[in-house]
């Protein structure tokens, strides 16, 4: 199927929307039996994006809902948060690198060890 259309699963869901080769493919509505439904985009039969889920029993007020790969990204988990951390630090040190070169100074690889002092000898 191509275009916009109708698929009404054993169960009593339906789907209705875009489609492209016989895969949910662009805006759609997926309608539960029990009457909520989740409205959002498809990519070759999967979820991808922000979906609006409304409730049987609270149809006014919809969930958002975020989905990658049909999975639920919505909550961040804390390695997620670490990523997003780790990125931001390397955007700025990126930026304190090239601030250097424009100024030319030439930032260290890695911390270098500098004798401040020698040890006295001891003499017996």
């Amino acid at each position: 199927m191509n275009g916009k259309g109708e698929y009404h699963y054993a169960d009593g869901d339906k789907y209705a929307g875009e489609w492209l080769d016989d895969q949910k493919h662009g805006e759609g509505e997926f309608l539960y039996a029990d009457g909520s439904k989740l409205q959002g985009s498809w990519v070759k039969n999967s979820m991808e994006g922000e979906f609006k889920y409304y409730s049987k029993s609270d149809a006014a007020e919809p969930e958002i809902r975020v989905y990658k790969g049909n999975k639920r990204v919505t909550e961040r988990s804390k390695e997620v948060e670490e990523e997003v951390k780790l990125q931001a630090v390397g955007a700025k040190e990126t930026e304190e690198e090239e601030f250097l070169k424009q100024i030319n100074i030439t930032p260290p690889s890695s911390p270098r060890l500098v004798p401040t002092s020698s040890e006295p000898s001891i003499s017996q």
